[in-house]
């Protein structure tokens, strides 16, 4: 029955290569470390800042270093990739996690996983007292980002 999944598994990789790169990012943030994943294009007319986002943090990340905040201060408009405030864009994401998210018809997390896996998926569900139900018809790589971020709010 595991191989019912297959399909589902794609999404399981990226998923976990995002939240390695989420976990990097806010480690360094944390420790002060260099680079600051900031990058800048000049012309004669304009100056572009980009930087990269950190979705997870502390409010001791703030103030962020001085050359974030020297940029934003002197930035006529601050663009983001998606404002998360907005109601249009919740609905859009829910959206997307129902369309692209979800495990097809009668399929559950526990047939996309091996034993040992879901042994283990169980055993740090029940440590932190997370109910394995809310999350048995999403996708593996969704799963994954939504643990990492619940183990974001315990530390």
């Amino acid at each position: 029955m595991k191989n019912r999944c297959a399909r589902s598994h794609r999404w399981f990789l990226p998923g976990l290569i995002v939240a390695a790169v989420l976990v990097t990012a806010a480690g360094l943030a944390v420790a002060g470390a260099q680079p600051l994943f900031m990058w800048q294009v000049k012309s004669e007319t304009a100056t572009v800042s980009l930087v990269g986002s950190i979705h997870v943090g502390k409010p001791d990340f703030f103030p962020l270093a001085e050359p974030f905040e020297t940029a934003f201060a002197a930035a006529p408009v601050l663009a983001v990739e998606v404002d998360m405030e907005d109601p249009a864009n919740l609905q859009k994401s829910a959206a997307l996690i129902l369309n692209k998210g979800m495990l097809p018809g009668d399929m559950v997390l526990e047939d996309c996983l091996s034993p040992e896996l879901w042994r283990r998926v169980e055993e740090y569900a029940a440590e932190h007292r997370i109910d394995l139900a809310s999350y048995s018809k999403l996708k593996p790589g969704l799963v994954a980002v939504f643990l990492i971020l619940e183990e974001y709010k315990r530390q």
